[in-house]
């Protein structure tokens, strides 16, 4: 099934809510983290879950979506992938 725009944009915010309210982000684990460790998708009856986990607190993150193909970018400026897949 194609998506489009409007996909991208939810998952966009869904990402970002994701990042903000994940404790990773800016929460108890103050060491800033250096690797992504795990990307998780789930899909949802109302969306799309995305939890990523890092090996300390993620400070920073970016993120777009692009058109063609549509598709959501999310950067995390200074990590590096630990993921195996």
């Amino acid at each position: 099934m194609p998506r489009t725009p409007r996909l991208a944009q939810r998952l966009a915010l869904a990402a970002s809510l994701l990042l903000v309210l994940s404790p990773v982000v800016g929460g108890a684990n103050t060491r800033p983290a250096n690797a992504l460790l795990r990307i998780g998708v789930q899909g949802q009856t109302d969306g799309t879950v995305v939890e990523i986990w890092a090996d300390g607190a993620i400070d920073a993150v970016r993120h777009f979506s692009l058109s063609d193909p549509p598709r959501l970018v999310i950067d995390f400026p200074g990590l590096e992938s630990g993921l195996t897949e």
